[in-house]
């Protein structure tokens, strides 16, 4: 199985069975090994089941929703907001850390206008920023402290998805899937059927017929961004313009919602800074394509990235 994000997915065997499921404007992937087909179709119902409800929950563009009522908060606001969409809070806030800014959900402002807006060091200040929510984990409450916040999961929702969807397969005693949202991100679990590790292609972003490198995991997520096919869409949270002069970025971290965050932030961070989140960072890796002068050039931080066949045109540093 391939898509446009980047991930492609070779496994087999006959108790591996595939579930479809279309929310948060892609389409899921779920592969359970287990014998039993009506097990595995009503453990991917139940998972599908969550993950639909988690995007009532996360989505900006649901009224009733947790998100759009921040979202709607004045200047000074405050609300109540249910458990995943304060804990996904707490993530992204974790990641904008890690990433030192780089990743920021409060960026909705401008995806909300489609303006581009550059940060200057006299104007005015942007109406984005996570220093302008004020999250109370006693409380369960968050509050805006400016006008204008706007918060978009977009960056981490479907990540989080899949780590709850994971909660649940190893509630249901699944030892063995993989759970994937627009084979964008992924989480794999255990090991496949007859093999000793999950085996992810990740595609070539230039040449979109063919991969680019394979990664071999078992526990962990994977997650990849790309500008190519796409055009500019990710946005600089540090300076509110588009990103120029990535070709695509890949991440694998210990849980989904953290590969899905990474990704984009490592898009938009200097290869040196990502290399120094891949060391600050346990169970990280990064993979990077740069554009260059001559040909465009390919990163790795950390093992989880090992190039079976760099391509000719592309220069391997690591």
């Amino acid at each position: 199985m391939s898509g446009a994000s980047g991930l492609r997915f070779e496994v087999a065997g006959s108790s591996l069975r595939w579930f479809k499921h279309h929310a948060m404007a892609c389409t899921w992937g779920l592969a359970i090994a287990h014998p039993q087909r009506e097990y595995a179709r009503q453990v991917a119902y139940t998972v599908y089941d969550e993950i639909d409800r988690l995007e009532r929950e996360l989505s900006r563009f649901v009224p009733e929703g947790d998100v759009a009522r921040i979202n709607a908060l004045p200047a000074g606001g405050r609300t109540r907001i249910g458990p995943d969409a304060f804990e996904c809070l707490k993530i992204a806030q974790r990641m904008h850390a890690v990433t030192r800014g780089a990743f920021d959900v409060t960026i909705g402002s401008l995806l909300r206008t489609g303006a581009e807006s550059t940060v200057s060091g006299g104007g005015e200040r942007p109406p984005w920023g996570m220093h302008k929510l004020e999250i109370d984990d006693a409380a369960k409450t968050v509050g805006v402290a400016a006008a204008g916040v706007v918060i978009d999961l977009g960056g981490i929702g479907k990540g989080y998805a899949i780590d709850r969807g994971v909660e649940l397969l190893r509630d249901w005693n699944i030892d063995s899937a993989l759970l994937h949202s627009g084979q964008s991100t992924a989480y794999v679990l255990g090991r496949p059927p007859g093999a000793d590790a999950w085996r992810l292609e990740v595609r070539d972003p230039i040449h979109h017929d063919r991969a680019f490198t394979t990664v071999r995991l078992c526990d962990a997520a994977i997650s990849g961004s790309g500008a190519l096919l796409h055009g500019p869409h990710i946005l600089d949270p540090r300076t509110g313009s588009p990103v120029r002069g990535a070709i695509g970025a890949w991440s694998i971290a210990p849980t989904a919602a953290e590969a899905d965050a990474l990704s984009t932030a490592f898009m938009v961070l200097a290869p040196e800074d990502v290399g120094d989140c891949c060391c600050a960072a346990p169970g990280v890796s990064a993979l990077l394509i740069r554009e260059a002068p001559c040909a465009p050039v390919v990163y790795t931080f950390s093992r989880g990235f090992e190039l079976e066949r760099p391509e000719d045109d592309l220069e391997a540093r690591g």
